[in-house]
């Protein structure tokens, strides 16, 4: 149903009221009674009698609160329409599905043992695991988007659970490395799998106080929520327990009676401990090499001494770059003569350029 504007809302008031009291022709009732059962402000009032004077659905007469009005057959057969559309609304909503207080939607990684156990803790707590298959059954949909997928599991289970393992391997690529780059950018940490990550988003913006991420073992947190809505599970009673009053506090209907959710599922996850990088490797990758006796190799610095020297300014920075940028290998070495050489390194290993200034 669209969204009525103010107007429309009070002119279906009068409406109502002027049904209920069988205004019809001969049977006038007066503005002055209308406005006084009707309880809208006056400047309001005016507004929508004016409306439904214009639309005719009333007739009436002049004199202000004195005047009268009465009920077209336009105006019986409005009401009757927006009175059969609010009815199927109602019913609608009457039909809606409620979410089941016991069923949880969880979309988790790749590790299968984790997800088998964690299943089998959500069970010792008396609630039914759903799992993406068939949440996107629920959508009746042969390809639903992920988000219709999320809206069927909120409609169906009372909250989604996003399971975040350390199932993929990342690190900042060297070559984005700043001078300063934090040592845990520069070595291996496990996360969850990109898939799982944009789940949680979606189920976060959608239902945030039925969204739980939980985190196990050691996993790379991502800045929008790192520390503040994560619940971190392990096989300590108190981490158990933290994650079941947070269920709780969603609107699950759980059971903590006896002690099996206590000890059910092994959530001990060696994998997601920082992996550092050789010193080899990461030099291999920060550091570049220049063969100081290229020059001389070459015949280059031989060439330069008998034909003399030329500098070439390059304005396109995608051909050249600036002698001071930092990460440049520049060297420096003078000839027999007194002149000095120097080579500019830019990126390839092949793309060289050796420039011979006098000395001042």
């Amino acid at each position: 149903m669209k969204k009525r504007s103010k107007i429309i809302i009070n002119a279906i008031k009068i409406l109502k009221y002027l049904i209920d009291n069988n205004a019809m022709v001969g049977k006038s009732i007066k503005v002055k009674d209308i406005y006084d059962s009707v309880n809208l402000p006056r400047e309001e009032f005016d507004s929508a009698d004016t409306y439904l004077l214009q639309q005719k659905y009333v007739e009436g007469t002049l004199g202000g609160m004195d005047g009268s009005r009465w009920l077209t057959g336009a105006g019986v057969e409005f009401e009757e329409n927006i009175s059969e559309e609010e009815s199927v609304i109602s019913k609608n909503a009457g039909n809606k599905t409620m979410p089941d207080e016991q069923k949880v939607f969880v979309a988790h990684g790749r590790d299968n043992r984790l997800r088998t156990d964690f299943f089998s803790f959500l069970r010792a707590l008396d609630l039914q695991p759903i799992e993406w298959s068939e949440a996107i059954r629920l959508t009746e949909k042969t390809s639903p988007y992920i988000g219709e997928v999320l809206d069927s599991a909120f409609e169906n289970a009372q909250a989604v659970i996003v399971l975040l393992s350390p199932d993929d391997e990342v690190r900042l690529s060297p070559e984005l490395w700043e001078p300063d780059e934090e040592v845990a950018e520069k070595e291996y940490q496990c996360q969850a799998r990109p898939n799982v990550l944009f789940e949680a988003g979606l189920a976060f913006g959608r239902k945030p106080d039925r969204t739980l991420l939980i985190e196990v073992g050691k996993v790379k947190g991502f800045s929008d929520v790192a520390g503040r809505h994560v619940i971190r599970l392990s096989n300590d009673l108190d981490k158990r327990t933290d994650v079941a009053e947070r269920l709780r506090t969603a609107g699950c209907k759980i059971s903590t009676e006896g002690e099996k959710w206590q000890q059910v599922g092994d959530f001990s996850v060696s994998r997601g401990k920082l992996t550092l990088v050789s010193k080899e490797n990461s030099e291999e990758w920060s550091v570049k090499r220049v063969d100081l006796n290229y020059p001389r190799d070459s015949g280059l610095q031989a060439e330069l001494e008998s034909k003399g020297y030329k500098v070439r300014w390059c304005s396109d920075d995608k051909l050249a770059r600036r002698l001071d940028i930092n990460g440049w290998s520049l060297v420096t070495q003078s000839t027999q003569s007194g002149r000095k050489t120097v080579l500019k390194l830019k990126d390839g290993p092949y793309d060289q350029t050796l420039i011979m200034k006098k000395e001042s």
